[in-house]
């Protein structure tokens, strides 16, 4: 700690002495002036960046400096306009366009267990047409055990080219109500003949953005929240690729079934294609 404190307050006064020219940088008159100011500002920062590479007292990693540098503008605007890191573009990516290569399942981890719990498999997926429940554990992916995974962790292993194989170990929901409870604090103990093997072959998945309330015996979604008096439910996820045509499928059903009225939950909805919001609007 005695060594970082000089180091902080000799880079603290550096970055005031770099940023001191900047302070009173005179309003653009023209394009001239907006080009030298821009100039100047670009400077500023690509100093600032040079001193702290060559000369903090412990060794930074550039890309993180640079998005750092992003998100403090950012942080300038709305709270709805961000930064997407090369990694994680992908899936961004994949939440716009709603489709990727998987088996069709949300899952979740769950603490007690210390395992992953599937929240549910979507209707018509390799999952889903394999037999997994939701309730169900997955308690091992391709041999590993998954004890202690996170979400990231799954999605990696379970996502990958539509027609490659996974192998699953999962312990369905009716069968772990069977299980002796453990001591309190103890590990979870699975009976290994209790863990059925499932390979599942990957498809391309296109989960939906428009759900109900509850699932029909189909599969599908049950979008009447009140039978009796006519009131359709639908919870709008995102706005995807495909989230206008599967609203209007979803406003059409309740139409035929008689809706008298709509409740349209948008709670939780993080945003996603202008053009899929305007066109929904």
């Amino acid at each position: 700690m005695s060594r970082m404190r000089p180091a902080a307050c000799w880079l603290t006064s550096l970055l005031a002495l770099i940023f001191l020219p900047g302070v009173s940088l005179p309003a653009a008159e023209d394009e001239a002036d907006a080009l030298q100011q821009q100039y100047e500002l670009m400077k500023v920062f690509v100093d600032t960046f040079e001193e702290i590479d060559r000369n903090y007292v412990q060794k930074v990693d550039r890309r993180e400096l640079v998005e750092a540098a992003i998100q403090g503008m950012l942080s300038k605007l709305d709270e709805y306009s961000s930064y997407i890191p090369p990694k994680e573009v992908s899936h961004f990516t994949e939440s716009v366009e709603q489709e990727f290569g998987g088996i069709g399942i949300q899952v979740t981890f769950d603490r007690t267990t210390r395992r992953l719990t599937v929240i549910a498999p979507l209707p018509g997926t390799p999952a889903f047409s394999s037999g997994v429940r939701a309730g169900d554990i997955i308690v091992e992916i391709e041999g590993e055990s998954t004890e202690g995974f996170t979400i990231q962790d799954a999605v990696r292993k379970l996502r990958g080219l539509p027609g490659d194989p996974v192998r699953i170990g999962v312990i369905h929901a009716d069968v772990l109500e069977q299980t002796p409870p453990r001591e309190a604090g103890g590990p979870v103990q699975f009976n290994a003949a209790a863990v059925e093997q499932i390979t599942i072959v990957r498809d391309t998945i296109q989960p939906p953005t428009v759900m109900g309330e509850q699932y029909n015996d189909d599969g599908t979604w049950d979008f009447m929240l009140d039978h009796e008096n006519r009131i359709g439910y639908v919870r709008l996820t995102h706005f995807s690729r495909r989230s206008s045509r599967e609203l209007t499928s979803a406003i059409e059903t309740l139409l035929k079934a008689g809706m008298q009225g709509l409740v349209l939950d948008l709670r939780f909805n993080p945003g996603g294609l202008l053009s899929q919001a305007v066109e929904i609007a």
